[in-house]
């Protein structure tokens, strides 16, 4: 609600301010209207258990980030209370002992959510209009567009291209050129629609054995690195497209396309991983042992967490996060 201003050292050390947050003395709160429904089921004397929601959530008045035009001044976008949106989706969990004796147990659980949110009006201050990619009709108002999920990503493509073999430009080889759209286009949604986990549980005397399998799909992300790198003339992608069969590796057609490209375009990659998400053995200690030291039960574990992943984002990881810049804030991968 509160416009708000950072501390900046200027000229001969004295302290000045730059703006920071707008403010908005006009917030309200936003309200969400939710519906859901479900059932717990437990089959065969409870050896099967299920477990079922639907979700169907509308929120109005809705708080997003619009960004300012430049010329106020404010580094950051001002809440506002527009428009609506719905988000509905279902999950289901199944799990169920695949061996129970009194030394043995082994027991599964698999589970699944679907997701999918939209905006459905941004109140009086949009403008509309229709996608020159697609056809879709839609209403936006800063970064937000209806008809497309909350936060959705949108980025210029490519709609041509050309290949230079002579004349003043042959200075880059025989690469390609590209043509750039004229309008953002919908590149995907940053949240995944689908993801699900399966774990399983070995337990043998004292012993118990512990993984759990994750997925996600459906995810789109802005990689900032992928382009970046190429723009420098380094990076595995560029130098991959060098011919290495000469001393020492020299540029191709490829080279000069691929730096040609990341010099237009930002890169919009898919979040879509399957990974190991943990691993972990557990030693209940013998009562015997313990009670000499005047402890109860007593439990030593050793685990592992994002053991392994397998996934094609041309990143270090799709869910990863990093600290650093300026503020020291917090930055998707």
């Amino acid at each position: 609600q509160f416009r708000t201003f950072q501390p900046l050292a200027v000229l001969n050390d004295q302290t000045g301010v730059y703006p920071d947050s707008p403010g908005n003395t006009n917030l309200a709160p936003e309200r969400t209207l939710e519906i859901e429904g479900g059932a717990d089921l437990g089959l065969f004397n409870d050896h099967l258990g299920a477990e079922f929601t639907y979700y169907h959530r509308k929120t109005t008045n809705a708080l997003l980030g619009v960004p300012l035009p430049p010329s106020d001044g404010f580094q950051q976008s001002q809440l506002q209370n527009v428009g609506s949106m719905v988000d509905r989706g279902w999950e289901l969990s199944v799990n169920a002992p695949i061996v129970d004796t009194r030394k043995v147990r082994w027991t599964t659980t698999v589970s699944m959510s679907n997701d999918h949110s939209t905006v459905l009006d941004l109140g009086p201050a949009e403008t509309c209009g229709v996608s020159a990619a697609d056809g879709k009709q839609y209403c936006k108002l800063g970064n937000f567009r209806t008809n497309y999920p909350v936060n959705a990503l949108f980025g210029q493509i490519a709609i041509g291209d050309s290949a230079l073999t002579s004349g003043p430009t042959a200075s880059n080889l025989w690469g390609r050129t590209f043509i750039r759209s004229d309008t953002a286009v919908y590149r995907g949604d940053p949240l995944p629609h689908w993801t699900g986990s399966f774990g399983n549980s070995f337990t043998f005397g004292s012993f118990t054995l512990y993984g759990l399998l994750s997925w996600e799909t459906g995810a789109v992300f802005s990689n900032g690195d992928r382009p970046y790198a190429v723009r420098f003339r380094t990076g595995d992608e560029y130098f991959s497209t060098f011919d290495f069969s000469q001393n020492p590796p020299v540029k191709t057609a490829a080279s000069d396309s691929t730096f040609n490209y990341w010099n237009l375009f930002g890169a919009y990659d898919s979040r879509n991983n399957l990974r190991i998400r943990e691993i972990s053995l557990s030693w209940e200690l013998p009562s015997g042992l313990v009670s000499k030291f005047g402890l109860g039960r007593t439990t030593l574990t050793a685990s592992g967490q994002n053991v392994m992943w397998w996934d094609n984002c041309h990143c270090r990881d799709p869910n990863g996060t990093w600290q650093g810049g300026s503020d020291f804030g917090f930055n998707s991968d």
